[in-house]
């Protein structure tokens, strides 16, 4: 990342459905990129997205599913704008 941008959580969370390819997000205080998902629906209950995410600072990739509708995920952006206040 260079010296000019910031990055930031914004200050809602989405949703299993709103995950999308390259978007980052901050999980257990660990910030993954996604790479891919699939949407699944089990014969009993709701629906789930089933994510591939890639940890950006170790680099492991895992699998890891969501609800479609229920789970809670922050979005990190990264801001190119180097004044602005917090």
């Amino acid at each position: 990342m260079a010296a000019s941008q910031h990055m930031c959580v914004r200050p809602f969370s989405l949703q299993g459905n709103d995950l999308k390819k390259g978007m980052l997000i901050k999980i257990d205080g660990d910030i993954f990129v996604v790479l891919g998902k699939d949407h699944a629906r089990s014969g009993k209950g709701g629906g789930f997205v089933q994510a591939t995410i890639r940890n950006i600072r170790g680099g492991s990739k895992i699998t890891k599913r969501f609800r479609s509708k229920g789970d809670k995920i922050e979005e990190v952006v990264v801001d190119d704008k180097a004044d602005y206040q917090v």
